[in-house]
């Protein structure tokens, strides 16, 4: 193994995905998950956001996004089962529902689509749409 003298992007990607490896088998031991958020790196020193999650009965980790769209479904007219809730939206592209996000006001609706795993936000009224329920403007 080199000793690493500066940071650029591929060697932030290449530590943070061996960090994530070291992480998760330890998580493992407790029956947690992990996840890496966004970085910022100098030459000198390399930040990243790790953010550590009880998994579910379902087997799937419970985000603070999911925390609180569960919160939030017992107050709306949205289905209970929301969460993990595979929808097709109207450009025929296919999430997974993940969680919510009250701050944004815009685009509440995190999810995953099927494809690529990739994480989007998602309008409410994309959603209920996607759902057949009655849209409100």
């Amino acid at each position: 193994m080199t000793r690493i003298k500066s940071f650029d992007r591929s060697v932030c990607r290449i530590v943070s995905s061996d960090l994530l490896t070291a992480l998760k088998r330890a998580a493992k031991d407790y029956g947690l998950d992990v996840s890496l958020g966004r970085g910022t790196y100098t030459d000198a020193n390399f930040t990243f956001k790790v953010q550590v999650s009880v998994v579910g009965k379902d087997g799937t980790a419970l985000t603070r996004e999911a925390e609180e769209l569960t919160r939030y479904l017992q107050y709306s007219d949205l289905p209970k089962d929301l969460l993990n809730k595979v929808i097709q939206v109207d450009t025929g592209e296919i999430y997974r529902v993940t969680g919510l996000s009250l701050r944004r006001s815009k685009y509440p609706i995190v999810a995953e689509r099927v494809r690529d795993g990739r994480v989007f936000k998602l309008r409410m009224d994309t959603v209920r749409r996607a759902l057949g329920l009655k849209t409100t403007f």
